[in-house]
């Protein structure tokens, strides 16, 4: 999905990490029509996010929930919209999209070891003089960099 297919939709902002706060520029620029905050979030982040920007603490009816990679996928209320076709979708994912197969982008995966390797990959790199930027969940969200760079990612 590209933040362009949020227009004129119903999106829910499922967690406010540092990855979803970065995208709101991307998800505000496709214009989608309602934009709702799960109420827990809303309370340190309300004077950032404005008026277009609904509150809730009930799942409302939506078309897509971009989620922070934190938000429990698997609560009952996300799992019953999913199966009645609920789109769900992380800043990474709207990122890459965005980013296109064209540009130089290593992604890194697995359970264990994904920051060391990233780190070690991004030294190597370097020493080639070959200009990196690690992103990820943690640490420098992918919306920080602009998916359309030549460096690589």
């Amino acid at each position: 999905m590209k933040p362009a297919d949020l227009r004129g939709r119903r999106v829910a902002l499922l967690g406010l990490g540092i990855d979803v706060e970065a995208a709101i520029p991307a998800i505000l620029a496709a214009e989608p029509g309602e934009i709702f905050v799960l109420e827990e979030w809303t309370a340190a982040a309300r004077d950032d996010l404005g008026p277009r920007f609904t509150a809730f603490t009930n799942l409302p009816e939506i078309d897509v929930a971009v989620r922070s990679p934190g938000f429990p996928l698997h609560r009952a209320d996300v799992q019953e919209r999913v199966r009645r076709g609920l789109e769900t979708v992380t800043p990474l994912g709207l990122w890459l999209s965005e980013r296109g197969g064209a540009r130089p982008t290593i992604a890194i995966t697995g359970t264990k070891g994904k920051s060391t390797t990233s780190l070690l990959t991004a030294t190597a790199l370097a020493q080639l003089e070959i200009v990196a930027h690690v992103l990820g969940n943690i640490g420098v969200p992918p919306w920080t960099v602009a998916p359309d760079t030549t460096d690589t990612v």
